[in-house]
C-alpha cells in the first residue's frame, strides 16, 4: 500500500507514555518512520525492509533508528522474496498467488527474537504492511503477545483476511479500536470487489 504523508499520525492517539519499542515492518518509500520519530523522539525504532532498493532509499533518507535488511517471518531462516513489477523498486512481497516473478532469499527474524534484545523497553507497538504477511508475522509475535508486551498493532488488511488476525490477536487482548485509509478494490477481472484498509488493535 502506498501511504500519504502523515497517514502514520493515525496510530498517534493510540501510543502510550510507556511505549518504548517501535516495530516497523515494510517502511518502503514512505515517510512512517520519520513522522513517527518526530512524534515520539525517544521510542527506539526498528525497521524491517528486505526489498534491496527501497532498503538503500531509506538509507539515503536517514532512517530514524535501525534499520535492517530482514524480513518479519513466523521462524528465523530464510525465505524466497518475489519483486512484482521491473526492477527493485517496485511492490514486493514474501508470498506470491498464481504469478511468476523474480525471487531472491532473504533473512527471516520474528518479532519475538527482535524483542529478546538485551535492554529494550518492555512495551512495544508494531506497524505491519508486508502484502498479505502480516499474520505470518504475528505469529511470530506469540511470547511477546501472551506477555502483553505489544500494546499497539497497526497493519494492512483485507476484507477476505482479516477475520483470521482479528481471531488470532483477540486471546491476546488485543482488539480492534478503528480502520482507517479504507479503500474499494476491484480484481483485474472488474468480478470481484473487496475492501483494503489499515486496522489498528489496542490491548484492553
Amino acid at each position: 500500500m502506498t501511504y500519504e504523508s502523515g497517514q502514520v499520525r493515525a496510530i498517534f492517539p493510540h501510543i502510550t507514555k510507556d511505549i518504548g519499542v517501535f516495530i516497523l515492518g515494510g517502511p518502503a518509500d514512505g515517510d512512517e518512520a520519520q513522522l513517527f520519530h518526530r512524534q515520539f523522539p525517544n521510542v527506539l525504532i526498528f525497521g524491517f525492509e528486505p526489498n534491496r532498493g527501497f532498503f538503500e532509499h531509506q538509507i539515503s533518507v536517514g532512517f530514524p533508528g535501525e534499520l535492517r535488511s530482514e524480513a518479519l517471518w513466523d521462524h528465523a531462516g530464510t525465505h524466497d522474496f518475489y519483486l512484482l513489477g521491473e526492477g527493485e523498486g517496485r511492490s514486493s512481497r514474501l508470498v506470491i498467488e498464481g504469478e511468476q516473478a523474480p525471487a531472491y532469499p532473504v533473512k527471516t527474524v520474528t518479532i519475538d527474537d527482535v524483542l529478546a534484545g538485551p535492554n529494550l523497553p518492555s512495551k512495544v507497538a508494531l506497524w505491519i504492511d508486508i502484502e498479505r504477511s502480516e499474520l505470518t508475522a504475528l505469529h511470530g509475535a506469540e511470547t511477546s503477545l501472551r506477555e502483553r508486551r505489544i500494546e499497539v498493532v497497526y497493519l494492512e488488511a483485507f476484507s477476505d483476511n482479516v477475520q483470521p488476525i482479528i481471531d488470532y490477536l483477540a486471546p491476546f487482548g488485543l482488539k480492534e479500536v478503528a480502520r482507517v485509509n479504507c479503500h474499494e478494490m476491484i480484481n483485474d477481472a472488474g468480478t470481484h470487489r473487496y475492501n483494503r484498509f489499515d486496522i489498528i488493535f489496542k490491548l484492553q
